[in-house]
């Protein structure tokens, strides 16, 4: 039998060997066998296709998975720090000021830009610290439903909830940004007596709801696998909130 021929020629040759066996008296149950094998090998082949495209989707699910954990891990690390930096700010904030005070009460002057400069500060320590306060759970939340329905619904209140957050953060970013932009091209300048160009404060400030966003999105986006994962430990732990306890 060719190489090349194609089932029907198979399959008629395979039967003429059966009945060769038949008048030998030689039992063919192998050959019978064969013929099945052939006859099944393209729904087998099919089976074992499907089989591979599951295993790189599960794969490529299980990469999507550590890459967003990790993700989350640097961006909270990183809002740690700038955090930190906050914190580091208002401490200078305070000492600006106290030697404002007492550059007027000794000396009777004021020292001119302590004002501005503090304003400035402040706006940047309200952005920044964002980040490291939704890593910690720590925005403000009312959880009078939240807490007297199922884990499921629960975790589904969470998506929710940090979905419409998101939007209004989107918003908040973009209308910052934008005011950044306008202040760098027209080239607006305070009116002070620092003569502070104004997209640069502006810009630090917006950068702090920039990253905000960044953080919350990828948040999001681990959430909602956990979520279809039905994992609503994770959901609670990442995205509930913090008077929380995982049972």
């Amino acid at each position: 039998m060719k190489s090349g021929a194609g089932p029907p020629a198979q399959l008629s040759s395979m039967a003429h060997l059966l009945a060769l066996d038949r008048r030998e008296g030689v039992a063919s149950e192998c050959l019978a066998a064969h013929v099945v094998v052939m006859r099944l090998h393209p729904l087998c082949g099919r089976s074992r296709s499907k089989r591979k495209h599951i295993s790189k989707g599960i794969a490529m699910f299980d990469f999507c998975v550590r890459t967003a954990d990790r993700s989350i891990r640097i961006l909270a690390i990183g809002s740690r720090y700038l955090a930190r930096l906050s914190g580091v700010v208002v401490v200078l904030i305070v000492v600006v000021i106290s030697a404002e005070i007492f550059s007027r009460i000794l000396f009777g002057r004021s020292m001119g830009f302590s004002t501005e400069v503090s304003g400035y500060a402040l706006a940047i320590c309200v952005t920044w610290p964002l980040a490291h306060v939704l890593h910690r759970r720590g925005h403000i939340r009312i959880d009078a439903v939240h807490n007297t329905v199922p884990y499921p619904v629960q975790a589904f209140i969470d998506v929710i909830a940090l979905a419409a957050f998101g939007v209004v953060a989107y918003y908040v970013a973009d209308a910052s940004i934008r005011t950044a932009a306008t202040s760098l091209r027209y080239g607006d300048i305070a009116n002070t007596s620092l003569g502070t160009p104004l997209w640069i404060p502006q810009a630090v400030w917006a950068f702090g709801f920039a990253w905000f966003c960044l953080n919350l999105y990828v948040l999001l986006l681990r959430i909602v696998i956990a979520l279809f994962q039905r994992r609503y430990s994770d959901v609670r732990e990442l995205a509930g909130s913090s008077a929380d306890t995982i049972d």
